[in-house]
């Protein structure tokens, strides 16, 4: 979900003229720019929205950047985290904004990355100053920081935020939203002041064709039904829908798991034309 609403937000920052899209998803060393994307363009690639995220971006001309650290093996606990928020931070400066100090990067980060403030370690590992503080302090550039990585529904209620159920009694649509006050600032939830500048608060979303809606909402895929002939005589089995003239290595489009016996789910395919493969267990 994260992910799809990221290539929502891609879309409308191309527009505006972004030009560089940084992904901490991608491998050191494989350049996200040439090739499908396949297992060794990066392991979080393998899931199939984020997978199509980037192929988008690069139909729409981004510029991809991988700026992933690599650790000295030798540094572990609190300095091990510090080496690596001080080069991923590097790696931008120096593939881009080093050449071009005027660049629009959009960077993609998974969870407290995008923290420009110190965050205290617990366990007396100190304090460490995350890949967007790190970044701010190198550059003297203030990112505009976003965070969703907390606030939104989950399976297990007692695993969501304390805040997230009352927050969404403040909000009269169906969309994703920000909190802000009075005087404009963003109202965070359980994050101090200051950590980022907005947090992105999703709503629960309900099942279409047994699919999150968000998949036809923000990553614009259409439900493609499975044929009777497909489904399995018992057991599980998983299909796979891969885009047409991709090797086997590349990550597919689509995977549902259908079952011996229950309503099986809609693949949900976004533009282009489809091989499908099986896989019984």
């Amino acid at each position: 979900m994260h992910r799809a609403f990221s290539m929502r937000l891609a879309r409308e920052l191309r527009k505006l003229g972004f030009e560089y899209l940084a992904c901490e998803a991608f491998t050191r060393g494989v350049d996200p720019n040439a090739g499908v994307v396949d297992r060794r363009s990066g392991a979080y690639l393998q899931d199939p929205v984020f997978a199509e995220f980037i192929r988008e971006a690069r139909r729409d001309g981004w510029k991809l950047v991988a700026y992933e650290a690599d650790v000295d093996a030798s540094v572990q606990g609190p300095e091990r985290i510090r080496q690596r928020e001080q080069r991923q931070a590097r790696n931008l400066v120096e593939q881009v904004l080093a050449r071009q100090p005027q660049a629009r990067i959009f960077i993609h980060v998974g969870y407290g990355h995008a923290l420009k403030t110190p965050q205290p370690l617990g366990q007396g590992g100190g304090s460490v100053l995350w890949m967007a503080g790190e970044l701010k302090q190198m550059t003297g550039i203030d990112p505009l920081s976003i965070d969703q990585s907390w606030t939104h529904a989950h399976p297990d209620p007692s695993r969501e935020l304390s805040s997230y159920r009352p927050a969404l009694a403040l909000h009269d649509g169906s969309g994703p939203f920000v909190l802000r006050k009075a005087d404009g600032s963003a109202r965070l939830l359980q994050l101090a002041p200051g950590a980022v500048d907005l947090q992105v608060i999703h709503p629960p979303h309900s099942l279409v064709n047994g699919r999150p809606a968000w998949l036809a909402a923000w990553a614009q895929r259409r439900p493609f039904p499975i044929p009777d002939a497909w489904l399995p005589a018992q057991g599980r089995r998983l299909i796979y829908a891969v885009h047409q003239g991709h090797p086997a290595q590349a990550i597919p489009a689509d995977i549902v798991i259908v079952e011996a016996g229950k309503p099986a789910p809609a693949l949900m395919l976004p533009a282009g034309q489809f091989r499908f493969e099986f896989e019984q267990f």
